[in-house]
This record gives structure tokens, sequence and C-alpha cells, in this order.
């Protein structure tokens, strides 16, 4: 979190000392920062009915936190015209989970004790690519305001599992595979070089996460499917700041 917010600062001073950079079409290269909150996964499945409602109860004593997620990443515009814009990019995230559920550490292989344990945080470092497609109108000199919709396949490479209510541990799986596919609407303005743009998320496809989701039943629940469109409403907020990458003419 902390690189997230001098990447911020960065922003705000960059966009402060380059404020002569307000062509639309010169600012190519763009480095962004977002970040976002949805309502935490409260699914339990693959227990029987008397721990499930052990469960519930501990995590009302303790309410879980909202899902938390921030990443960074740095993009390029491939097509401008029209008013109409198209970017691609690379993007890394972090996404932190706190709920009290059980937890099958077999799924991440040896050693296994085969004894389903329990778990509060777990968490998932993510890469991914965006693609954004916008529509750009202009309202008063270098301030537009602009309309978009990004699609982001996202991959994990690492997921982090902890134990806290109950015992000191953890594991961790490095492991690179599917994470979640999203298509991401949003609203923005559009300053001079600076981009500010609310999101939220309209359409997920994910892959379930078997350490938490047991594809087996033992008496409650089941989630069959490798991959579903699960989509709690999830909402952010992304800041770019885009480089002038014209070379400037140099009077004789």
């Amino acid at each position: 979190m902390k690189i997230v917010l001098k990447i911020g600062m960065l922003i705000c001073i960059l966009a402060y000392t380059n404020v002569s950079y307000g062509q639309l079409d010169g600012n190519k290269l763009y480095i962004t920062m977002l970040g976002a909150t949805e309502p935490v996964d409260d699914r339990i499945v693959g227990i029987p009915r008397h721990r499930y409602e052990q469960f519930k109860s501990l995590n009302k004593i303790t309410p879980p936190c909202n899902t938390r997620y921030w990443g960074i990443g740095i993009g390029y515009n491939l097509f401008r015209k029209w008013n109409f814009s198209f970017d691609v990019g690379l993007r890394y995230a972090h996404e932190r989970n706190n709920y009290i559920r059980p937890f099958d550490q077999c799924v991440l292989g040896p050693p296994c004790t085969l004894e389903l344990r329990s778990l509060d945080v777990y968490s998932y470092n993510l890469l991914g690519i965006s693609f954004n497609m916008d529509y750009h109108v202009r309202i008063i000199s270098d301030i537009w305001i602009k309309l978009g919709l990004g699609i982001f396949p996202l991959s994990k490479f690492k997921s982090f599992y902890k134990e806290r209510y109950f015992n000191e541990r953890e594991n961790e799986l490095w492991k690179f595979d599917f994470f979640s596919l999203e298509v991401n609407p949003q609203i923005g303005l559009f300053y001079k070089n600076v981009d500010i743009n609310v999101f939220y998320r309209l359409l997920q496809y994910k892959k379930v996460d078997r350490a938490i989701h047991p594809k087996w039943s033992d008496g409650f629940g089941q989630i069959e499917d490798d991959y579903e469109t699960y989509n709690p409403k999830k909402i952010g907020i992304s800041l770019k700041y885009r480089f002038n990458l014209k070379k400037k003419r140099i009077k004789e």
C-alpha cells in the first residue's frame, strides 16, 4: 500500500509541474494506480451444518472487513480518433480478504494433514492485462469528461492463507493460475495529463479457490463448477498520469 501512496504523490507532482502537456494526441504512455472494495465472500460450503453455524457465529462476534483491492500499472494508447480511444496495459494487483472460514490445506499440496483447518485472512498477488475503451467529451478548455469500459483478465501467482483466530499459522502457494476476468464500466475526468475515474464491476468470471470452497460436500452446500460468475458489488477509483511523448519543436 505504501508504494501506491508514493505513486499517487508522484502523479500529483507530475501533474503540477507539467501543466503545459494538455494535448490529448501526444499523451500515449501512462502510469496508473487504483483502489477498490467489495463485500467479502461469506459463502461457506463443504462442511456439516453444525460447523457451518459455528463459523457464521464467529463472524458475527468478529465482523469481517470488506475485501480490499489495490493495484499499479503501466499502459499505452493504441488508438485515438473522433473522441474515441483504446488503451492496453499491464497491471500488478493485490486482493486481501478477512473472513473466518474452513480451509482445506491439502489443496495446496504436501504436506497434507487431512485436517480441515480454518483461516481468517487470505490474499492473492495478481498480474494482468488491461483493455480500456473510452469516449471523451470536452467540457471547457483542457477539461474532458470520459465514459469508458474496461476489460481485465487477471492471473494469480501467489496465494496466502493465515489463521489468527485459533492458532498463529499460515500457508502460501506460489502457482501461476487464472484468477478472474472483469468487465468494469467507468466514468471520469481528464485534465491536461491526469485522468481520475470511478468504476464498478458489471461482470465477473472467476475460478473457484478450492482451498476455501471445497469441491466435495460433507453435509452442507457445494459449488460444483470450477468457474463461476459470482459477482459482489465492487466499486473503485483510479488515477492516471499520461506522459507527453511528442517532441517539441525548437523555434529558430
